[in-house]
């Protein structure tokens, strides 16, 4: 009898490829987000109940917990004799796997349901505290956010060696918005940079397949379901395509429709419209003076400001001015580009421009993974051609970016700064009182 042929070693070099850092990256994220402390509730709290009326009802109403909305009120409107979360129930789909998951342990275990024992039993709690879910918010939201840094850092190894697209990768894993907003608790932000990051690996590709067209669809789709201001990305990408990949145009088409149709069907049979309220055009607003300010605070004002609270997205504006100089974007370069402008001209005309009780430059985060996509060309530069002053700022602009979202994802101080920010958005503009050295 003849014996099996040993298993050959793995070669070392299986622990270098793009595949392999990728994952390790994606792990180093999920257990550093989901180990950072802060984990402040506002527009989330809802989240995982509706995942769980889902799961147990087949509706996204709030019925079955009376008692919680009657003690906690937030983000919940009343609609045709029903009660429904008024943000978007993006997030809630992107929970189910979690949920279900939760749930088919406990039976599997013969515990008690978890589901529907005592996460229902906590929302029907009339002193219901929804801070009851926040750890569980955190795991979801970390997952996604740590999947958009390894789709982020695929996009780098593309045209930068392993050490570069790494750091660049870091670089946005800890010292922008997803790590100090993203990542804390289940707002639109977590699944929606996953989407974007996503999209964005998807439309650098130098091959395309019918797969990936497709892919990109329901990306497209999935990205506006979680939330509004990616219709931008839906449109401009979607332009892009039609532009420049005229081949594979119905397969995006295809695959945006497999996600939209049935939440737009959704949408007319609880709201009888195609979009929901929170959709609406009508929160928008065009008052220049406001407008104005909030185009200059969303980028450089102390309490809001892009530039203040991560300094290294400077050199990805100055490398995007100087790819555009020398006539040197490609075209998926451009539409990133536009996608940029007009969401920071977009998030302007809201009102509440500055985000309520958030940190930093919230209204940036979904964007974040195509502002940091031009910090590409800017280590090219840096590696090659830069002076050595011009280096050591750069590792000080990125080593400030990653302390600065540091703070926010770990203490509770700066947090507390939001206190009576809506109050007086005067605060906004206080250079004697910044938020990440409370």
């Amino acid at each position: 009898m003849t014996s099996a042929a040993p298993t050959p070693p793995l070669h070392p070099s299986a622990f270098s490829t793009p595949t392999f850092t990728a994952a390790s990256l994606f792990a180093l994220c999920w257990l550093v987000y989901s180990q950072a402390p802060m984990r402040i509730q506002t527009d989330s709290i809802w989240s995982i109940p509706i995942a769980i009326s889902v799961l147990r009802e087949g509706n996204v109403n709030l019925d079955e917990y009376p008692e919680g909305i009657r003690s906690n009120p937030h983000g919940v409107v009343l609609h045709n004799g029903h009660w429904y979360g008024f943000f978007p129930w993006g997030p809630s789909f992107a929970a189910l796997p979690y949920v279900w998951a939760r749930h088919a342990w406990s039976v599997a275990h013969q515990h008690d349901d978890f589901v529907s024992a005592r996460w229902v039993a906590n929302a029907e709690n009339p002193g219901l505290d929804l801070g009851y879910y926040a750890r569980a918010e955190n795991g979801i939201a970390s997952f996604y956010v740590a999947l958009a840094v390894a789709f982020f850092y695929l996009t780098c190894r593309r045209s930068l060696p392993q050490w570069q697209a790494v750091t660049l990768a870091l670089v946005l894993a800890f010292g922008t918005s997803l790590f100090s907003t993203a990542s804390r608790v289940l707002w639109q932000h977590g699944p929606s940079v996953a989407c974007l990051a996503a999209v964005m690996w998807l439309v650098t590709a130098d091959r395309w397949t019918w797969q990936r067209a497709i892919a990109l669809g329901l990306l497209l789709g999935s990205s506006y379901i979680m939330r509004p201001t990616n219709a931008l990305s839906v449109a401009i990408i979607g332009g892009w395509v039609v532009l420049t990949q005229r081949r594979w145009v119905f397969a995006v088409i295809a695959g945006g429709v497999g996600v939209l149709g049935p939440w737009c069907a959704l949408n007319g049979f609880t709201w009888r419209e195609w979009l929901p309220p929170y959709y609406a055009t009508q929160r928008l607003g065009l008052d220049a003076g406001r407008v104005a300010e909030a185009l200059a605070g969303n980028v450089v004002s102390p309490g809001r400001g892009l530039f203040i609270f991560s300094p290294v997205a400077v050199f990805a504006l100055w490398a995007l001015v100087s790819q555009v100089k020398a006539r040197a974007l490609k075209s998926y370069e451009w539409a990133f580009a536009l996608i940029l402008l007009t969401h920071w001209v977009a998030v302007s005309t809201f009102p509440h421009w500055w985000g309520g009780h958030s940190f930093g430059n919230r209204f940036f985060t979904d964007v974040t993974p195509y502002w940091a996509y031009f910090l590409i060309p800017a280590a090219r530069w840096l590696a090659t051609n830069a002076t050595v002053p011009m280096r050591v700022l750069a590792v000080v602009a990125a080593l400030f970016s990653v302390v600065v979202h540091t703070r926010g994802a770990t203490a509770g101080e700066p947090w507390r700064w939001n206190d009576t920010v809506d109050a007086t958005p005067a605060h906004i503009w206080d250079w004697g009182d910044l938020q990440f050295l409370r």
